[in-house]
């Protein structure tokens, strides 16, 4: 605790002296920086427009400068080499992936209550030298993004860049190789790195299998996406996944989950460890277990649509069928209100209507189910003459022993069979014939 409190102490009263100069939108001021950390004051009386940006720019061959840009009411405070930045907006992604260029960009109504505007600049190797740079103020009325994404993208909202193939960053500033399923090589120079993506949009699954194999020592392969925190990009400091590329077999395999991930997965091939060149020979491809999961739904899906279509297939069937096997036997049951199944094919035999002939007005429709007589129709008749379809009868004869049109009882032995030829069944007025069976001498 006293330590902590030794180093705010110092940071203070060191930057209490620090020189402050004046940033105005417009400006682009080139400095040259010995101090740890650098000061600027925008003036809050300005009217600014809709958006503003503030930026720095890190002239070349600057290997050894890695600054940092920061925007707050008061002056920002630097803390163990940047380790800790006490202010209220930061640059951390730039910061991180070792960008020539940083900025912060805001509505202008975010900072509209501030009383005073500090900009800080820091530099993280100042031990190393002194760091050259250029700083700006810009204020507009169109949406700004980091660079105007460097002629590398478009600026497709606030602060947001689509950056176009093979260049990634907050800027579209970096240089990347874009991973194809196929096979894809990295190439890390001597304690050097290198940037790739995998584009998420063109994957359905929601995980992907990553085989990879590599020429060298060792390396790091860190992996990020769009949208993480502090940083999209990958560094020491920020990553989703880490994979350590050592062994004797010089190969690795590890499914990744992408379910989360919209646009890219960035890969950072980090050979910074080794004095050799590191090659990376990567591919990838939809995940097999991701494949049988969806087989195995569709496989369910398929066996249940099979049992519903089965089980109405045969409900539609046993109705068609009037379920005549389980009518049939209740029909043989003692204590049955109707007739016995026995009964009704002796004395009421099913033949084909076109067997039955029209004397005076002929019977085209069954009268239990209204539905019209075909020739082939297996029909009943009844020894009062009346015709139903032999399933329509049956059933009626479940419940009742009469018939359903004029209540005749049709349950005595002695009736007579309609089907003697030649024989005429009449109605109450025994003067109309209504049907007649035709006989071997005809009509």
């Amino acid at each position: 605790m006293m330590i902590v409190l030794t180093v705010l102490c110092l940071a203070i009263v060191s930057y209490g002296n620090q020189e402050v100069f004046s940033l105005s939108p417009g400006d682009a001021i080139e400095t040259t920086s010995m101090n740890q950390w650098s000061y600027y004051k925008i003036s809050a009386s300005y009217s600014f427009k809709t958006y503003i940006r503030v930026w720095l720019r890190i002239k070349p061959n600057q290997a050894n400068a890695r600054p940092i840009l920061a925007l707050s009411q008061q002056k920002p405070l630097f803390l163990s080499n940047h380790s800790s930045v006490i202010a209220d907006f930061v640059d951390l992604e730039d910061h991180y992936s070792d960008s020539t260029y940083h900025s912060i960009i805001l509505l202008s109504s975010d900072i509209s209550d501030w009383s005073s505007i500090y900009v800080g600049v820091g530099n993280e190797h100042f031990e190393s030298g002194p760091m050259s740079y250029q700083i700006g103020l810009d204020a507009k009325d169109r949406i700004l993004c980091p660079n105007d994404c460097s002629g590398k993208g478009n600026c497709v909202s606030l602060n947001k860049c689509a950056c176009y193939s093979n260049f990634i960053g907050k800027n579209c500033m970096i240089p990347a190789i874009e991973l194809k399923e196929s096979e894809s090589v990295l190439n890390a120079h001597a304690y050097g790195y290198r940037y790739g993506y995998i584009n998420i949009n063109s994957i359905s699954s929601d995980e992907i299998q990553l085989e990879m194999e590599w020429e060298g020592l060792s390396g790091i392969l860190l992996l990020n996406y769009d949208g993480n925190t502090p940083s999209s990009l990958p560094s020491l400091y920020s990553y989703y996944l880490s994979i350590i590329l050592q062994g004797s077999d010089n190969s690795a395999s590890i499914n990744i989950d992408v379910s989360n991930i919209k646009d890219r997965l960035y890969f950072l091939l980090y050979n910074k460890m080794s004095p050799d060149p590191l090659s990376l020979y990567i591919r990838y491809r939809e995940s097999s277990s991701s494949e049988n999961t969806e087989s195995v739904l569709w496989w369910s899906i398929s066996v249940v649509a099979g049992f519903i279509a089965f089980v109405i297939a045969v409900t539609l069937f046993c109705k068609w069928k009037k379920c005549w096997l389980f009518h049939a036997t209740l029909l043989e049951q003692e204590g049955s209100p109707g007739l016995a199944a026995s009964f009704i094919n002796k004395n009421y035999p099913a033949i084909q209507f076109s067997n039955i002939n029209s004397l005076q007005t002929p019977t085209v429709n069954c009268a239990i189910c209204f539905e019209q007589f075909q020739k082939n129709s297996m029909v009943r008749m009844l020894f009062c003459g009346h015709v139903f379809h032999t399933t329509c009868i049956e059933e009626w004869f479940l419940i009742s022993k009469t018939c359903c049109l004029c209540k005749r009882d049709c349950s005595a032995d002695d009736v007579i069979n309609p089907q003697d030829n030649n024989s005429i069944c009449e109605t109450e007025d025994s003067s109309k014939s209504i049907l007649m069976i035709s006989g071997e001498k005809g009509i």
